[in-house]
């Protein structure tokens, strides 16, 4: 194995480089990642990190539990964290999407592949309070949009966003469209999905209770959508009380649930 390193280290950059595009890329980082600098600063070219699939290579055949383990290990605990600004997609499955997920804070992220997941699965690592959501939203990005965010977003300040969708199967009440527009304050278009009522209308029914919220102001937002909700949120984002819009114009979408 020596040998076959020192051999590399007498080849041009340009025919490395060759070579190990013939390759996986995730076989390629976890065979040379580490080796020496020269090789660490030819396999963090975009060419080789950009989109790591978890898929092709870990599904051969000679591929062993006990192996397994050990090259997620080597992955998750040296190779995910010096690269993770690199990533901008990863193709994982339900066997080891948690522990890739949770390696490292990927804030170029764009794109994720999930396969062989059950919805119940996905649904509960994106929505509940675990750590792999906080690597997720730890980071701000340039990432235009951001879809299904629940109310388990946990803030931030994300200028380059345009568009964001919300979706819960808890209510949303008035204080997380604060934080919605704190977090998005350049927002252009919001879609929102909630079949669940709002749990604490009553007591911000009356003006004197009104007088008490603070106004959720939308100083960009030309486009809003309310799929599938109930008359909670249509009567949230009517009321000058609780929301203003900057833009005299905004196309507004309305899909009642009932």
């Amino acid at each position: 194995m020596n040998q076959s390193y020192a051999q590399l280290q007498d080849l041009l950059d340009e025919l490395l480089i060759f070579i190990f595009k013939q390759m996986h890329n995730v076989e390629v980082l976890y065979s040379l990642f580490g080796v020496n600098e020269r090789l660490n600063s030819i396999l963090l070219d975009s060419i080789f990190t950009n989109r790591l699939n978890f898929l092709k290579w870990f599904s051969k055949k000679f591929l062993t539990v006990y192996s397994l383990d050990i090259i997620f290990d080597r992955f998750c605990l040296q190779i995910l964290p010096a690269v993770h600004e690199k990533i901008q997609w990863l193709d994982v499955e339900s066997s080891s999407m948690k522990r890739i997920l949770c390696a490292a804070d990927y804030p170029n992220l764009h794109g994720l592949s999930l396969f062989n997941t059950e919805a119940e699965t996905i649904k509960s690592l994106f929505t509940g309070r675990g750590e792999c959501q906080y690597h997720i939203f730890t980071y701000p990005c340039q990432m235009s949009y951001y879809q299904y965010l629940s109310n388990q977003f946990p803030g931030g300040y994300y200028p380059y966003v345009r568009m964001v969708s919300l979706y819960e199967d808890c209510p949303f009440e008035h204080e997380f469209f604060l934080q919605i527009t704190q977090s998005f304050p350049f927002i252009e278009k919001l879609v929102l999905i909630n079949r669940k009522p709002q749990q604490h209308k009553q007591s911000s029914e009356s003006e004197n209770d009104n007088c008490h919220l603070s106004i959720v102001k939308y100083s960009h937002l030309i486009e809003l959508k309310i799929k599938r909700v109930y008359d909670d949120y249509v009567e949230e984002f009517l009321s000058e009380q609780k929301h203003f819009f900057k833009i005299i114009f905004v196309f507004i979408l309305l899909v009642k649930l009932y």
